[in-house]
């Protein structure tokens, strides 16, 4: 793997309080990564924004969503 591939895990303006990650299945059950985001905290608004960024990358509507319910 090269530098440019690593990122330093002790640079503390990596660290955010909250990132979202959004993983779709297809119809044949594989995943795929959507995206993810960072944050100061997860919110509605923070996964408002997410989910209308992936409206505007022609994405079709969520059938199901699925949260880990843990806060941050």
């Amino acid at each position: 793997m090269s530098k440019s591939n690593v990122i330093e895990l002790s640079d503390p303006d990596l660290f955010t309080d909250s990132l979202t990650e959004l993983i779709g299945v297809d119809v044949r059950g594989r995943k795929r990564f959507l995206a993810i985001e960072d944050g100061m905290r997860e919110s509605t608004q923070s996964w408002r924004e997410e989910l209308l960024m992936l409206k505007a990358r022609g994405t079709n509507a969520p059938k199901m969503a699925i949260g880990d319910g843990v806060m941050g």
